[in-house]
């Protein structure tokens, strides 16, 4: 399977799809039946890394490291007052990671522009980490996407490969055995945990 026909299947289906990579399976997707029986044509696509345009870090710089504590995984990270990570923030182009215990993404204030970083929520009773769809600043304006792309619209493209190379530096980061599912929505993490506002 070539790296194109996974492109193909990401423009095609974009966010309307929530890709699950399982920490102990072969990825699957959640959404319509036709997107689950394509998806199975280029699953072992999903195995290889993806070149990103731009090219991602795969680096995490803790930007509020002062307020929290972890082992050799980042993502049991705590407070200093014992509250456990829940989201964070993680700017894919600088490595910047903003580390989360109650609120908003919003409330995390970076280095960048809100939209500059892909958001995750972490689900430590499921070992799984979510991560929102990804559409930065600079890519809200046409004229740099462009740079950036050679032939049309590659928005969901890039979507999919800032949440890889998230997924990738939270392994580097020592997060061994979490699954990580990329575009979720609050519909789905109300189906999953019961609770309304993510």
């Amino acid at each position: 399977m070539s790296q194109e026909k996974l492109a193909q299947y990401i423009r095609k289906w974009g966010n309307t799809v929530s890709y699950v990579r399982h920490a102990d399976a072969v990825p699957t997707v959640v959404g319509s039946e036709t997107a689950i029986w394509e998806f199975l044509e280029v699953m072992r696509v999903e195995k290889v890394a993806r070149a990103s345009h731009p090219r991602f870090t795969r680096h995490i710089k803790p930007f509020n490291a002062r307020f929290w504590r972890w082992d050799a995984d980042i993502l049991s990270a705590e407070t200093l007052n014992g509250t456990k990570l829940h989201k964070f923030s993680w700017n894919p182009v600088t490595g910047e990671f903003l580390l989360i215990a109650t609120g908003n993404h919003a409330d995390a204030k970076g280095q960048s522009a809100f939209d500059d970083y892909v958001r995750g929520i972490v689900l430590p009773e499921r070992k799984l980490v979510t991560f929102r769809p990804f559409y930065p600043k600079w890519m809200q304006n046409r004229s740099v996407v462009q740079r950036f792309h050679d032939e049309g619209d590659a928005t969901e493209e890039t979507s999919y490969d800032a949440q890889y190379a998230a997924e990738q530096a939270l392994k580097l980061e020592g997060s061994k055995g979490w699954s990580f599912q990329y575009n979720i929505n609050n519909r789905m993490l109300e189906e999953m945990t019961g609770t309304h506002r993510w």
